[in-house]
């Protein structure tokens, strides 16, 4: 029994190995989360909609066409994350703080380094076609 439980534990560590340290890229790059929240210029009683977000959209459409970002999208009414690929944490950083929605006020935003815990070798299965 102990044999058969040490072999079913080792196994979950060889599978569970990869994926535990910050997930970088094959260039060796590592992806970072931008957690977006609302900053001093977001204009209360407005939807996101209806706040100053298309220089946003459009800085984020270029990191989107070059690579960078990998994904990106709203965190309820007033929130949003990106997931982007840098070399270090003051790429990330530089990178964060020339997005609009972050110099105008309208965000506010976090870099924080992005670890890869579990993971799957497929797209995500959208619920709509994400926007490209």
């Amino acid at each position: 029994m102990k044999r058969r439980l040490f072999l079913m534990l080792s196994g979950l560590a060889s599978v569970a190995a990869p994926f535990a340290a910050t997930a970088q890229t094959p260039a060796g790059n590592t992806v970072y989360a931008i957690v977006y929240r609302r900053g001093p210029a977001w204009r209360d009683g407005q939807p996101m909609s209806g706040q100053n977000l298309r220089p946003h959209l459009v800085y984020m459409q270029g990191l989107f066409d070059t690579g960078i970002l990998y994904a990106g999208g709203a965190i309820g009414p007033e929130g949003g994350l990106a997931l982007i690929i840098a070399a270090d944490a003051a790429e990330a950083q530089r990178i964060t703080d020339a997005d609009p929605a972050v110099t105008l006020g309208v965000f506010a935003a976090e870099v924080h380094p992005w670890t890869r815990r579990f993971s799957r070798n497929e797209p995500l299965p959208w619920a709509g076609r994400p926007s490209a």
